[in-house]
């Protein structure tokens, strides 16, 4: 079998999208299917310099530009996929494509019908007659897309998210990731993994900052429509900018995970997690606030008591608006107690390591997601 990974762009700066695609096409060839890529604007980047699979590159200048229509055709009748399966919604290729079956699209989230733009909403309605399935990141994805009438009982499949837990074993040693990174040695660091926007509590890390001791720093990866908002609420208080930096988003998330001395999740919603599971992989303790998502469904379970530290938001309504100072202040003095035990670190580490190995490696997630191209081009030749 032989699959196209659509994406919108070969850029770490699509965050995790971009890396389930690339953990897909590095794994896929294993499970008797030819991975490629294809890339709706830009260039080469991360992914076509690392993967070894097959990239190709559209170089639309927008969705009305008709020479991208053409070079998809173009290419799709050169590698003649058996399945197109679209990583990232591009609309109007999946309209020039229109004849092209079967297709399915990749639902990362997060997914909040009553919070979507109309206009995104008419084409997230428009894809249940484009596409021929969904993958959902988790049951809870998965109900949404179904409540909404975005997607059928029949064709919205749940393959959970997976990390590659051998390449996530080589991370650089702490003192080598921070000089990588510019970051300080004598300190704690908090790490922020996320792109800057609303639902991601970023302005909630600035805050809970404030309430802890001096020793702990807080390192923001990423970009996004917060940042310069963040940064001048940060730069508003000389005292505590001294403790904050801000780095681009990371090709190799690696130094990353190997820097930072907890990741600290915020998110008012989420729908899977994938930068809990990256740093669980590497021993890195996850700290932070916990809203509505995928990754604490009892089904299958990302993160337990046992493995993090986090303390729930109210509910899911109320998550969107200001974050109780209250809860900051208990969830400061939870990360301090963690901090000054080391056996209980040692052991949550172990144990998330242990963990994401058993149920959230690569091969698992591949291996479901071959069974989803099977049952799609089954039920296609059967006139589903």
């Amino acid at each position: 079998m032989r699959v196209v990974l659509i994406h919108y762009r070969d850029s770490a700066s699509l965050g995790g999208s971009l890396r389930v695609g690339e953990l897909l096409g590095k794994h896929l060839g294993r499970f008797g299917t030819e991975p490629h890529f294809l890339f709706a604007y830009g260039g080469p980047g991360p992914v076509a310099s690392s993967s070894g699979v097959p990239c190709h590159f559209l170089c639309a200048e927008g969705p009305a530009d008709p020479q991208g229509w053409r070079n998809a055709r173009r290419i799709l009748r050169q590698v003649d996929p058996e399945i197109l399966h679209f990583i990232n919604p591009v609309f109007w290729l999946s309209l020039a494509l229109l004849d092209w079956r079967p297709k399915v699209l990749h639902v990362h989230g997060p997914m909040e019908p009553g919070r979507t733009r109309l206009r995104d909403r008419v084409i997230w309605r428009s894809f249940r007659y484009l596409m021929s399935g969904y993958v959902c990141v988790s049951q809870n994805m998965r109900q949404k897309m179904l409540a909404a009438g975005w997607s059928r009982e029949e064709n919205a499949w749940v393959v959970y998210n997976a990390v590659d837990c051998q390449a996530l074993a080589r991370v650089p040693a702490r003192d080598e990731a921070r000089r990588l990174l510019g970051l300080p040695e004598a300190v704690r660091v908090l790490g922020f993994v996320a792109r800057q926007v609303p639902e991601k509590g970023c302005f909630d890390a600035l805050e809970l900052l404030a309430q802890l001791p001096s020793r702990f720093h807080l390192a923001y990866f990423g970009d996004g429509p917060l940042h310069q908002d963040l940064r001048r609420r940060a730069e508003g208080n000389g005292a505590l900018f001294q403790r904050v930096h801000f780095r681009n988003t990371q090709d190799d998330v690696r130094p990353v995970y190997g820097a930072i001395d907890y990741l600290l999740f915020l998110s008012k919603t989420e729908p899977f997690g994938l930068t809990i599971a990256e740093a669980m992989a590497c021993g890195v303790p996850v700290v932070g606030l916990a809203g509505e998502g995928g990754y604490r469904e009892p089904e299958f379970p990302l993160v337990t008591e046992e493995t993090s530290v986090l303390s729930p938001r109210p509910d899911h309504e109320a998550a969107w608006g200001e974050t109780p100072a209250g809860l900051l202040s208990e969830l400061a003095e939870r990360i301090v107690r963690l901090d000054e035990d080391s056996g209980r670190r040692g052991e949550m580490s172990y144990k998330a390591r242990s963990h994401v190995r058993e149920f959230f490696d690569a091969p698992r997630q591949v291996r479901e997601m071959v069974k989803v191209y099977h049952a799609v081009c089954q039920r296609q030749r059967r006139g589903g």
